[in-house]
């Protein structure tokens, strides 16, 4: 079992930390942590390996010696899913990127995007985006 855990931030100037916790089968009375930048996680083929999903990049992480193998790209912004295939080769990355518009309009509005990782050939592919339309003109 793998799982992310943050902190809670008291003040907005404090830097949340997060660690990736992992408890082997083989050993469960004793779970093994390593501090991780992830926000989504899932485990690789075979459970050799965990793909962590971070604000910029997806790290392929070894489950055994917690120690990053790989690391991929992605476009920047907050991940919101993560899903491997079933034979272990793409990792699809769903996520947002907050975006503040040129009008007069305050809030931030978000940018979908869905990136699919080859963890085979380490390319990242663009499978699709959304931008925001508040402000546009729509006629």
């Amino acid at each position: 079992m793998a799982l992310l855990l943050s902190d809670t931030r008291v003040f907005a100037n404090d830097r949340s930390v997060t660690r990736l916790v992992l408890l082997d089968r083989k050993d469960e009375n004793n779970p093994r942590w390593t501090p991780c930048d992830g926000q989504q996680i899932c485990f690789g083929p075979n459970e050799q390996t965990l793909i962590v999903a971070g604000e910029q990049s997806v790290r392929q992480i070894d489950s055994a010696s917690l120690d990053v193998l790989r690391e991929h790209s992605i476009p920047a912004g907050q991940p919101l899913d993560i899903a491997g295939s079933p034979n272990g080769s793409h990792v699809l990355v769903a996520g947002e990127t907050d975006t503040r518009p040129t009008t007069g309009f305050r809030g931030i509005v978000p940018k979908g995007w869905l990136v699919a990782v080859d963890l085979s050939q380490d390319s990242v592919s663009d499978l699709a985006s959304s931008n925001p339309t508040l402000g546009r003109n729509r006629s």
